[in-house]
């Protein structure tokens, strides 16, 4: 039986069967709190260890250094998204439903598939690294390029490791690992300070040996877990690709979403405005590794219920993880609304105080896509990732319409303001979304003839 439910005309991409519903359960490995609360603290750890570096490279490199450095970085969170969009998540999705040696197959298949996609970026990365040498684009980042060739493959496998143990529901080997690479990586970059040599390019070349080390040690200690078959790969590459085009499209349109109101604050007002609305984002951003360690959680928990217990109990676990992250965020945005104003004058001192509305708009919008999150890891579940592609592209074109009319009259309070009705439209969309599918397809399933 496949869910054949579609939405505002979208059709849906890959036949879902429910025959794995009626399998028994395989056995919780803990408590549904008590992995919550493993994933929180491993995104508590890998943002601390990137926070750290970030923190270093600024104090004894100067702003240029880690202008290259941050630039950089843009193209590792594009790979790392690539490498969730098209391997991990179909992985943690389809996954779930196998059991044994299939499974098994699967993820050698996936690892595979990891290995050969990293060796193309890091080609490509190479490319840019000989653009930039030729004159093309910032002085001095062709050098920090061809260090990030070398990172990209190793970063990309310890990418793959942290989240091959979430889909099995292993986040306390996750926490593990992650803290074993952060370890590794803050004392590979100290030993680089240490003896003066601390660069850019030398900080992604101390991580690349330190994620390189984490590699090796992971795949001797898992390798029991991977069987390489070789017609596996070619078999699951078309479902995973079609599946996965869809999150990668998402999770392209949620950067722009984010990123398009600096420019337009930049292009219609100045720089310094554009200074001031990110000094407030980054004090948002402080609730990242609560919804990014619940969002490593959610995907995982929503397919393996799934998997056990059909559509109504996936509708359950996304209705429970939506009450209490609502609880959460709520409580969290509010002690940001009060002291909001305090931490922007502590980390960037007081010209850039006095931004209390933008602060608040902002925080609204964290909290509101917050709520959306269980309903957005639910569609994926479902194997809906173009529901949620259109949802964020309805709200990203909110969000450009409304910071345009309001960006010249009120400034940064303006642009906030296309925040917060950008992500308002895409959650609400995405939450109607989850709750029109889940609840037709199990009705259709009961109607269905034994």
């Amino acid at each position: 039986m496949k869910l054949s439910t579609d939405l505002l005309g979208i059709s849906g991409e890959t036949e879902t069967t429910i025959a794995y519903s009626q399998r028994p359960h395989r056995g919780a490995i803990g408590p549904a709190a008590s992995r919550g609360f493993l994933a929180l603290a491993d995104q508590v750890v890998v943002s601390g260890a990137r926070f750290l570096i970030t923190i270093v490279v600024a104090r004894a490199c100067g702003p240029h250094e880690l202008g290259l450095y941050s630039l950089a970085f843009t193209v590792v969170m594009l790979v790392a998204s690539i490498q969730e969009s098209l391997i991990s998540l179909p992985y943690t999705i389809f996954g779930a439903r196998l059991e044994g040696d299939e499974r098994r197959i699967y993820a050698g298949s996936a690892l595979m598939r990891c290995i050969c996609l990293a060796a193309m970026v890091s080609g490509v990365v190479a490319l840019a690294a000989e653009w930039s040498a030729a004159g093309v684009g910032p002085a001095g980042l062709a050098p920090v390029l061809w260090a990030l060739t070398v990172a990209v493959p190793v970063l990309f496998l310890v990418e793959f490791a942290r989240r091959f143990y979430f889909a099995h529901l292993r986040m306390d080997v996750a926490l593990i690992l992650d803290v074993c690479v952060a370890l590794l990586q803050l004392g590979a970059l100290a030993a680089v300070l240490w003896y003066g040599r601390l660069s850019a390019t030398t900080a992604y070349l101390a991580i690349a040996v330190a994620c390189t080390v984490a590699t090796v040690l992971w795949f001797v200690l898992s390798r029991s877990r991977f069987h390489i078959a070789p017609r596996a790969v070619g078999k699951s590459i078309g479902r995973d690709w079609r599946f996965g085009r869809w999150v990668f499209a998402s999770q392209f349109t949620a950067a722009v979403r984010s990123s398009v109101v600096h420019w337009l604050l930049a292009m219609l007002l100045s720089a310094a405005a554009t200074g001031l609305f990110a000094a407030c984002a980054t004090i948002v951003q402080l609730a990242n590794p609560l919804l990014l360690g619940i969002g490593n959680f959610l995907t995982p928990s929503i397919a393996d219920a799934l998997a056990r217990g059909g559509l109504a109990k996936v509708r359950h676990v996304v209705i429970t993880a939506t009450c209490i992250l609502t609880i959460a965020v709520v409580l969290l945005g509010g002690l940001m609304i009060g002291f909001g104003d305090d931490l922007l004058g502590a980390f960037y001192g007081r010209q850039y105080t006095g931004q209390q509305m933008t602060l608040a708009l902002l925080v609204l919008g964290m909290i509101v896509e917050a709520i959306g999150l269980p309903a957005y890891n639910g569609l994926w579940a479902l194997e809906r990732p173009s529901v949620n592609f259109f949802c964020m592209a309805v709200g990203l074109v909110v969000t450009i319409a409304v910071a345009c009319v309001l960006v010249m009259p009120l400034g940064t309070v303006g642009a906030a303001c296309g925040v917060l009705a950008g992500r308002a439209i895409a959650t609400l969309l995405q939450s109607l979304a989850f709750l029109r599918l889940s609840v037709t397809s199990v009705v259709e399933l009961a109607a269905e003839p034994a």
